[in-house]
């Protein structure tokens, strides 16, 4: 062997070793310490895809760090050989990088798109080696023209997908249950939470002493999911009637209920001046199961079989159009549920000692608590039976609410709810709640 070859020898296997060392720093045991320092991405609540984040992307990644080594060390080809010679390494290489791109896309999507987009051109490049070698090259010229003009037609439909990936990846729309990826994208986008994990700005426990704080509890509702800019959530829209003297507190939390929103409220390091809930109908669910009645799942993508299921989860393009079509004939179920749980005795009356339960706190604290009731507003005239028991219970015990079902009595979902696949309230509807409840305060003067 001379130098030269013993050099690029010894070349080879350096590179070969760092690439084993590679594949033995990312894999299931050591991804919790590289997030841990901030190599690796975290998994947020609304992301689903664990199976991505800690099997398929590390898979991925070791078995293109594991071949490529092994070739590099035992084998006589250089890297760039590889990649300019070798069909069955591009298609491997191929494989892999998309592997790699869903299962970004699944981890976090709206992020990363410099990588992204990274990953395409790559994707782009072998698939073109791919088509070079196995059609084009001078030796390959006995394949049947059949099979050429498929490789061809297959080639540009890739492309075309590629091209669509890039589109969709910009595009951002929530989702009622933020299942979609460009409802996740929207959520990375217009989503900033505080110091003390909720969607809003910060507060100094200086600049607001003596300032009467007014807190704003509740779900996804409270919380503004939907409404890409916070200003034009209720609670914003109370605020920017309110004088200096006053400031208005956001806790709401997508997924709460009673119960948790005031084992947050006593946590909170700020005291309130003065309550308010927004109460939303799926509260119930939590105190309906502690009653004995086993809680409805609502499934997603059941109706699509196998492998398919993965692409549609992970394609920004497939899973926007899978999205946009409405999948909520599910809900009829849940309703049933839901019905079935207000008109039980036993459920009814646990729930209605969790809006108690906050409202004895309210009383311990010499403080006034009003319940903003909002209704289901895809169906507001259809599920009343959600809000007649809150109404009932909170007129018998003197309680302060505003009943939003009432207010948008007769009136279609399309101009109350954020889009077809997610129902929660628009600008429009928060904008209306936000003055009802400053003129209700000021009637009541509990301002």
């Amino acid at each position: 062997m001379d130098n030269t070859s013993q050099a690029r020898f010894n070349y080879q296997v350096i590179i070969g070793c760092i690439l084993l060392a590679a594949a033995l720093g990312v894999n299931y045991f050591t991804i919790p310490f590289l997030q841990e320092i901030g190599w690796y991405p975290v998994l947020y609540s609304f992301h689903l895809h664990e199976s991505d984040l800690f099997i398929y992307l590390p898979t991925a990644f070791d078995l293109v760090c594991i071949v490529t080594a092994l070739i590099l060390v035992r084998g006589r080809k250089s890297l760039r050989s590889l990649v300019t010679h070798s069909f069955a390494y591009n298609l491997f290489l191929l494989a892999t990088a998309f592997v790699i791109f869903f299962g970004i896309n699944g981890i976090s999507p709206g992020r990363y798109k410099v990588i992204h987009i990274l990953l395409i051109l790559c994707i782009f490049f072998l698939l073109t080696n791919c088509l070079y070698f196995s059609v084009i090259r001078e030796r390959q010229r006995h394949i049947p023209n059949f099979f050429k003009n498929m490789a061809l037609v297959l080639y540009a439909l890739v492309f075309i997908f590629l091209v669509l990936e890039v589109v969709f990846m910009f595009i951002t729309q929530s989702h009622r249950y933020n299942g979609s990826l460009s409802s996740r994208s929207w959520f990375n986008k217009y989503y900033d939470l505080n110091s003390e994990g909720y969607r809003d700005h910060e507060h100094d426990r200086e600049a607001e002493n003596g300032k009467t704080k007014i807190m704003v509890l509740g779900d996804s509702f409270a919380e503004g999911h939907g409404v890409a800019d916070p200003a034009d959530r209720f609670s914003d829209v109370l605020g920017a009637y309110l004088p200096g003297s006053y400031q208005v507190h956001n806790l709401g939390k997508g997924g709460s209920d009673v119960r948790n929103a005031l084992e947050r409220l006593k946590k909170y390091p700020f005291t309130p001046d003065l309550l308010v809930y927004a109460y939303y109908p799926n509260d119930m669910e939590n105190d309906c199961q502690a009653a004995g009645m086993e809680m409805v799942r609502i499934p997603h993508m059941e109706e699509v079989p196998g492998i398919f299921r993965y692409f549609v989860k992970r394609s920004y393009m497939i899973n926007y159009i899978y999205w946009k079509f409405p999948h909520g004939s599910d809900l009829f179920n849940y309703r049933d549920y839901l019905a079935g749980c207000y008109g039980d005795s036993t459920a009814l009356e646990i729930h209605l000692g969790r809006l108690d339960a906050m409202q004895d706190y309210a009383d311990s604290l010499g403080i006034h608590m009003v319940t903003v009731i909002f209704p289901f507003l895809e169906a507001v005239d259809s599920t009343r039976f959600t809000a007649e028991p809150i109404v009932d219970h909170l007129t018998a015990t003197g309680g302060y609410f505003i009943d939003v079902g009432a207010m948008l009595r007769g009136r279609p979902a399309e101009e109350l709810i954020i889009n077809i696949n997610d129902a929660h309230a628009n600008e429009a509807v928060h904008k209306e709640v936000g003055d009802s409840l400053y003129h209700y305060l000021r009637s009541n003067s509990l301002l």
